[in-house]
């Protein structure tokens, strides 16, 4: 699997900070490097963008676990600790790292 900066494929993780709740949503704001990648994987914006997301703690353990997303997908996390977190991201065979801060 390869890995992707999140520049490569549009995503915006908001809020972060979160505090109860964590929404990812695939953009439509692609720049001409991430039109070549979705292109090369057969992938047009008029198609809705289908995408794995999976909140993982320093661990590695996976706590939020969501697939087949269209265009979007929000996590409650009103249970999880405060601390840091990270949003993994699996679209076409690539991956997206980022983190995400839970501070309440």
């Amino acid at each position: 699997m390869q890995r992707l900066y999140s520049a490569m494929l549009p995503y915006t993780i908001y809020p972060n900070p979160a505090q109860s709740t964590v929404n990812i949503i695939a953009t439509d704001n692609t720049s001409s490097q991430t039109a070549d990648v979705l292109q090369t994987n057969s992938v047009t914006q008029s198609q809705p963008r289908v995408f794995d997301a999976y909140i993982l703690n320093d661990k590695g353990v996976k706590l939020r676990i969501s697939k087949n997303n269209k265009q979007t997908v929000g996590f409650d996390i009103r249970d999880l600790p405060n601390g840091l977190y990270f949003v993994h991201i699996y679209e076409n065979g690539k991956i997206i790292k980022k983190e995400l801060s839970i501070s309440r």
